[in-house]
């Protein structure tokens, strides 16, 4: 299985890589392999099985070619692409029971960059893939905000075409007062924003058929990577969602 970390910079997506992994050898007694797909890294805290700074590495081009952060980065996901194939071969030849890969920091350059959406493509050929979403915590203390959580789940789900889970990270640094909004279902979600007023909440509220009818009827996951707190709930996930039950709430 491939599984895609997924998320906006900054919200853990390399450390639950590394974690995830790490617990999945230790508690499932099985092989994994670990990939890189962010060229513009500094550190990463796991052993990259395929690396794709191998291939170019943007903190290199923003001296050599004179580029910003954003211009450099932008130019090295254009030069992956380019070498598609062989990023491909690589991480085939891996031959894991379990790949999780890494992707870049920046979310947009994956998302909605040709390179994540033809990458996930070619992989998904020869093993099953799914994806896993992470948000922060602060943004997910509202129900509007856990709605619009599904809603990108979503967008994400149909710009790769592979199963997605949404989860939220760090959860360890937040109160135990907003931690049961983590595992609500959409079906929660949907009778909390009926209590609310606001043009947003309403607007929220009638995208709900659509989110019903595209989402993977689950629940959010909460997890911590610092603490391991939900592994057990996330690897039980990610084998369901191939399940022919289909419902993870």
């Amino acid at each position: 299985m491939l599984v895609f970390i997924m998320g906006p910079a900054g919200v853990g997506k390399t450390t639950l890589t590394h974690k995830l992994g790490n617990w999945i050898k230790r508690n499932i007694d099985t092989d994994v392999g670990f990939v890189n797909l962010d060229p513009a890294v500094e550190f990463l805290p796991y052993n990259a099985d395929v690396d794709a700074r191998s291939i170019v590495d943007a903190r290199e081009l923003m001296i050599k070619e004179k580029l910003g952060p954003n211009g450099a980065l932008l130019k090295a996901i254009e030069i992956l692409e380019k070498n598609l194939d062989d990023l491909v071969i690589r991480i085939k030849e891996l031959r894991r029971n379990y790949v999780i890969i890494d992707t870049p920091g920046q979310l947009d350059m994956f998302i909605f960059h040709d390179f994540g959406e033809k990458i996930v493509s070619a992989l998904q050929e020869y093993e099953r893939s799914v994806g896993i979403f992470l948000w922060e915590p602060s943004m997910l203390i509202s129900p509007i905000n856990a709605a619009t959580l599904f809603l990108l789940t979503i967008i994400v789900r149909f710009r790769l075409n592979i199963p997605v889970v949404p989860a939220v990270s760090k959860i360890d640094l937040i109160g135990d007062q907003y931690r049961s909004t983590f595992y609500d279902s959409l079906a929660k979600i949907k009778e909390k924003l009926d209590k609310e007023a606001g043009a947003v909440s309403e607007l929220i509220s009638n995208v709900y058929t659509v989110l019903k009818e595209y989402s993977i009827p689950t629940r959010i996951i909460g997890v911590s990577s610092e603490k391991e707190i939900g592994f057990d709930l996330m690897y039980g996930l990610l084998k369901e969602v191939f399940c022919v039950c289909g419902d993870l709430t």
